[in-house]
């Protein structure tokens, strides 16, 4: 959507695009719910569970973590609260939850906070009027006769496959705490949700959420989950957002979001084969490092410069196209390299190679590692032979790994087999 507007400069055209985008989403979802099963069950747990730890830390924990830290003042004490009852699993009397303490600290000490002059709530003529805005269907026909949204085709279908890989990676965390939802069902309804959305004017997919086992850790069930919903639901339609955002600032409720992060991290390593730990670490340096892209050119932009301009300044100090290409499909290459990793750890080395060949034909049709480079920023580069050097290299170690097995498979391989200690004095 970012591209289209700064091109058109028209919001009308640039919602019209997110919703074809959206509704696209639901088709690849709902059809995906179909025939990802088998991805689920073949993939080590590993390789499903660290993408999601690296989102969490990287796009949950840390962007949050700076802004407590920028309002110790009004954030720092709710932030000890809220980790000190969910680590230790303390009852607030009457049941009544600790995110609600944590919340009523934070107002009063933005309250006195304003009257020391020691800090601005938000401008109270921001604030939309709270009301009743109900959902309005749209005529679907008008965003998918835009021939603009269409040019974007390669980038939304994989960034729809990116969806549902990500909501079987949930999946297995939701398994991993106890609970084991069959795969058709649960993305199938992500898919409907998905195009329900777009028909009533949506331009953001719908997803399995993070953190389901820290929510049942504190005693969340079924219920939780329809008074969740419910509670969104008419904040959303009442337009009360920017209401409580005005008295409830940001900084003081991130750390309820931080905690979800750090504990999808900890399953990361927790419930994996202790020596898979390593497979987990290296899986996380792909979202760890497309957030450090995010910042990079937030940096130089404010700067009042791009990525295009400086990128060939930084020289070896910082890698900056290695770090744009293992940006591109940062969940794709977490998941790729994780696998890999954790089998060759168990020493089976013919499905390390097929996982790593699926990083060459990946990186062939640009899903993973093609970029450009452009003024506008960086364009992901999705079609035939998009990321060659990649593609060629992936191949290469799927033929090292194939040798490799068939080398372990030999009891008498010199390459291999630890040579007798008599031979060897």
């Amino acid at each position: 959507m970012v591209p289209v507007f700064n091109r058109t400069k028209d919001p009308e055209l640039t919602w019209q695009v997110g919703m074809l985008c959206c509704f696209l989403s639901g088709i690849v979802q709902t059809v995906g719910s179909f025939c990802t099963d088998w991805l689920r069950r073949t993939t080590p747990r590993a390789a499903l569970l660290c993408p999601l730890a690296g989102i969490a830390l990287a796009f949950l924990c840390l962007g949050f973590v700076f802004q407590i830290f920028q309002n110790p003042a009004l954030a720092l004490l709710p932030a000890v609260i809220i980790l000190t009852f969910y680590s230790s699993h303390l009852r607030l009397p009457g049941r009544l939850p600790a995110a609600l303490l944590c919340i009523v600290v934070g107002i009063f000490a933005a309250l006195i906070l304003q009257a020391l002059n020691l800090y601005q709530l938000p401008d109270t003529q921001a604030i939309t009027s709270p009301g009743f805005y109900p959902p309005k269907p749209v005529n679907v026909w008008d965003f998918l006769r835009r021939t603009e949204g269409w040019k974007y085709l390669p980038i939304i279908l994989s960034m729809s496959l990116l969806d549902t890989i990500v909501s079987l990676q949930v999946l297995e965390s939701v398994k991993v705490a106890g609970d084991d939802y069959p795969t058709r069902p649960s993305l199938l309804v992500n898919g409907v949700a998905t195009l329900g959305a777009a028909v009533f004017g949506s331009a953001f997919s719908t997803t399995l959420y993070f953190g389901h086992m820290a929510h049942k850790s504190f005693g969340a069930r079924a219920g939780y989950s329809v008074l969740n919903g419910v509670t969104t639901m008419l904040i959303c339609l009442t337009g009360v957002v920017p209401l409580v955002l005005h008295f409830v600032p940001l900084a003081v409720v991130a750390i309820i979001v931080i905690w979800f992060g750090l504990a999808m991290v900890g399953q990361a390593f927790t419930e994996v084969p202790k020596n898979h730990a390593i497979a987990v670490c290296f899986g996380l340096i792909p979202m760890l490092a497309s957030w450090a892209l995010e910042l990079l050119d937030l940096g130089v932009r404010k700067g009042g410069s791009s990525l295009f301009a400086v990128a060939d300044s930084f020289g070896e100090e910082l890698p900056i196209y290695g770090l744009i290409a293992i940006s591109q499909g940062a969940v794709l290459t977490s998941m790729l390299w994780a696998a890999t990793l954790a089998f060759t750890t168990d020493r089976r080395f013919f499905r390390a190679a097929l996982w790593i060949f699926a990083g060459a034909i990946l990186s062939f049709f640009g899903l993973i590692h093609a970029f450009q480079l452009t003024p506008q920023g960086i364009d992901t580069k999705i079609g035939w032979c998009a990321a060659p050097e990649f593609a060629i290299s992936y191949a290469l170690a799927a033929i090292f790994l194939v040798v490799c097995h068939f080398l372990t498979r030999r009891p008498k391989s010199i390459a291999l087999v630890e040579m007798p200690q008599e031979v060897l004095q």
